[in-house]
């Protein structure tokens, strides 16, 4: 698909091969939402239990919830850790997380 020089192809061609990259790009942020929907799932505040003698914010994980009302906590460290692994600022990742979570559990 990109072997060919860019600056040979028509206009009309040009056109074409820009829309055929966008149809991908569209295709792979899809994907990186449903892999961001699974990601949260795995990591559910269950897997950070509190302990009771000891306070909830005393340096440890905290559950917290991205989406918005009705979507389920995610585990606080896990949002560096996807933001790292798929390249972006934790904000990006917050709020790519927080968009993929909101899709599903408030707009299905």
């Amino acid at each position: 698909m990109l072997e060919q020089d860019l600056d040979t192809l028509s206009t009309r061609d040009l056109l074409e091969r820009a829309a055929d990259c966008r149809t991908v790009a569209n295709r792979a942020d899809a994907h990186l939402l449903e892999c961001a929907q699974i990601y949260a799932d795995r990591f559910h505040p269950s897997v950070c239990p509190t302990r009771p003698t000891r306070r909830a914010n005393d340096g440890r994980e905290r559950a917290v919830i991205l989406g918005g009302e009705g979507c389920p906590a995610i585990a606080e460290f896990a949002i560096a850790e996807f933001a790292a692994v798929v390249g972006v600022s934790p904000g990006v990742g917050r709020a790519l997380l927080a968009d993929a979570l909101a899709l599903r559990h408030r707009f299905p």
